[in-house]
């Protein structure tokens, strides 16, 4: 039973959720280790840095309250899980990563360290990569996912 649950979870993506924790891991203890490597700090770094960890808050907070029980941290939609198409799924189709990132790229922004930025790009990467893996899934699961997919954008309102 115990090799089954393993196995159910890798399939539903769970080196995706695995690989997560571990950029939460380097993002926490980046500045432990980096903080002396290519210093840069201002207020101007610090106030960017709160706004978007801010705004990136705001996104999680309203995907995930939209999503309610449908919430997985897993790439695949749930058994008897619906398609979100309205609140803030109507302006961008991944909120809950979208606003990750932004949180995550607000603090690295206020650490002083060129790195810590270069550690958000790999979280922006990691992300876009994972919201790839669960869309492929949702066009599979959800007859109307095509169209929805099409009009709105994917991590970033209006842009992406």
């Amino acid at each position: 039973m115990a090799i089954a649950g393993i196995s159910g979870f890798w399939q539903r993506g769970g080196m995706w959720v695995l690989g997560q924790f571990l950029l939460f891991a380097l993002v926490l203890a980046s500045p432990y280790f980096l903080s002396d490597l290519g210093v840069w700090h201002g207020i101007g770094h610090t106030v960017a840095g709160v706004a978007f960890i801010v705004l990136g808050l705001m996104l999680l907070t309203a995907g995930s309250l939209n999503l309610g029980a449908d919430l997985t941290p897993m790439p695949q939609p749930r058994e008897k899980g619906e398609l979100h198409t309205t609140g803030i799924y109507g302006v961008v189709r991944h909120p809950i990563y979208s606003g990750l990132t932004l949180a995550i790229l607000g603090y690295c922004l206020i650490l002083p360290s060129i790195l810590e930025v270069v550690i958000a790009g790999v979280v922006a990467y990691f992300f876009d990569r994972k919201a790839s893996r669960e869309e492929a899934r949702l066009l599979a699961r959800f007859e109307g996912y095509a169209e929805y997919r099409r009009r709105t954008s994917k991590l970033i309102p209006w842009l992406y």
